[in-house]
């Protein structure tokens, strides 16, 4: 058995020699991977911020921010230099990992000649690269309220004792979320880039926040970029024509979230303006349901309609269905309406749609109408 021992101490010790011989000529290239970028620009300027946090790795870190020569933000990183330690075993953790100006993963980076390793310094594969990088761009997942013990199998339940805690089983529903022997330094990487240090590089981001920058956030290809910058317009910049078309443009996107989100952008005190109010009234006569549900509640939000709002709606009443009527006369019958207004809704009696005259009728019956012509209307029906 020492023997046996021997034998297996010596092929380990081999193998990790290999490893690290064939990875002097491999890895001559920095190893990087990366998610698409927020902002396309050229990087021109490199701030660093000593930041207080409270992770694993200290209370104070240094985080770069990375600007273009217009003074954007572009992205931001933080070097890594920390052992990745488990049951008293520990291995160096040497990375730069890398976000968005909206906290959002970017990636990470390795310097030259260095790699990742599981068990016995067995380097990470292209694949788990890869795997490492899709994995840390994923948000929702278990890793987010495990504790790091809850990782793996103890060894010895397997009547196994000299294997290293990192190297354990991984339980089978953590399996898709972590690599297979390095699952200890995924946790941590995930941790470090979805933490307090992921909130600090929001900070900064609003900081420099203006229309413009907002703008050029809503220009990315990543749908959770374009909400965080529709989530800070309302309370955070100006609301400038600019900004204002591409919120009503976003308004048309196929997301319904991203429809909700830009309507939410617009501030209760922008809603008196006559250009909001047609805006809001467009886009209702041209969206579809779902969306035309959520255009008249935020038309209801309106104090009061400016007259050629109230006659776009009142034109429009005979192609609004369900809740959307309903929800439509709700808005008019806060408003003072003119007899001719009263008139024109009162036509809507005579439609073929029986909901919708219905609809009417009730809204006519409620509005206390005086005018003879429309209680005979009322009458008729």
């Amino acid at each position: 058995m020492p023997i046996l021992h021997r034998l297996w101490k010596s092929w380990r010790y081999a193998k990790i020699t290999l490893a690290f011989v064939v990875l002097s000529f491999v890895n001559m290239e920095k190893i990087k991977y990366f998610q698409p970028r927020t902002i396309l620009m050229e990087p021109y300027s490199t701030l660093e911020y000593s930041v207080a946090v409270e992770d694993s790795i200290s209370d104070t870190a240094i985080l770069y921010k990375v600007s273009s020569k217009e003074g954007f933000p572009i992205y931001f990183y933080r070097e890594l230099f920390t052992p990745v330690c488990f049951d008293n075993k520990c291995r160096p953790l040497t990375i730069r990992l890398y976000w968005n100006v909206t906290g959002r993963y970017l990636g990470f980076e390795l310097p030259e000649g260095e790699f990742l390793s599981k068990t016995d310094h067995d380097p990470f594969t292209t694949e788990e690269y890869e795997k490492l990088n899709g994995i840390l761009a994923n948000e929702s997942t278990p890793l987010a309220s495990i504790d790091y013990n809850q990782l793996t199998v103890d060894a010895n339940s397997h009547g196994l004792d000299d294997i290293d805690g990192i190297a354990s089983a991984t339980p089978q529903n953590l399996a898709p979320y972590v690599i297979n022997g390095a699952a200890y330094t995924t946790y941590k990487l995930w941790h470090e880039i979805n933490g307090p240090m992921k909130r600090k590089v929001q900070d900064l981001t609003i900081d420099d926040l203006s229309p413009a920058l907002v703008l050029k956030i809503l220009k990315s290809p990543v749908l959770v970029d374009k909400i965080w910058a529709l989530e800070r317009i309302d309370g955070y910049v100006e609301f400038t024509t600019e900004l204002k078309e591409q919120v009503f443009e976003l308004m048309k996107d196929d997301n319904y979230i991203i429809v909700e989100k830009a309507l939410n952008a617009i501030n209760v005190n922008e809603l008196d303006s006559d250009n909001v109010q047609q805006r809001l009234m467009e886009t209702l006569v041209h969206e579809n349901y779902n969306i035309q549900i959520r255009v008249i509640e935020k038309i209801a939000d309106c104090d009061a309609l400016k007259t050629s709002v109230t006659m776009g709606l009142v034109e429009n009443l005979g192609d609004l269905n369900g809740q959307v009527l309903k929800k439509a006369l709700l808005v008019l019958g806060k408003q003072k309406l003119t007899s001719d207004i009263y008139f024109k809704i009162a036509e809507l009696l005579r439609s073929e749609n029986r909901f919708i005259s219905n609809s009417v009728k009730m809204f006519l019956q409620n509005e206390n109408i005086k005018e003879p012509q429309i209680l005979t209307l009322l009458k008729e029906e």
